[in-house]
């Protein structure tokens, strides 16, 4: 099972004590149609292309790696590893995976509107994103 598979296995689900976890934002309304759920590896490679395109460069995404869940309202979460061999150690600290989601998020205490982001884990621990619309960067400690 991969990290991120179990990553969003977590976000589903009730959060640990003292656990940091990805989970949907509150939302003003709350017209929850259906439950959370996994989907399954074949939905995953539907909706995910082959390669991203970050920074003047394409790279793959590690679609054995990739993972993505659906919230009671409907809206998807998708994440996938990239593969970055040849793309500079910043970037490659900056982008280690592929994230899209079509709901607002919460991460720490950091709100990530819907949209496509590059993110990473700094090696102080942030977790940083950067979203492909060129927004300022997001760090959460």
């Amino acid at each position: 099972m991969s990290i991120l598979l179990v990553s969003l296995a977590l976000a589903l689900s009730a959060p640990p004590a003292a656990q940091a976890t990805l989970q949907p934002a509150p939302a003003a309304s709350s017209g929850a149609a259906g439950r959370a759920a996994l989907l399954s590896p074949e939905q995953v490679n539907k909706l995910l292309p082959s390669s991203v395109f970050f920074r003047g460069q394409t790279a793959p995404l590690q679609l054995r790696n990739a993972s993505a869940a659906r919230f009671p309202d409907g809206a998807i979460l998708f994440a996938s590893l990239v593969d970055t061999s040849g793309y500079s150690t910043g970037v490659r600290e900056r982008y280690q995976f592929y994230l899209v989601t079509e709901a607002a998020l919460s991460v720490g205490e950091k709100t990530l509107a819907p949209g496509a982001y590059g993110a990473g884990f700094l090696e102080d621990g942030s977790f940083v994103t950067t979203c492909f619309s060129r927004t300022p960067s997001t760090t959460t400690p």
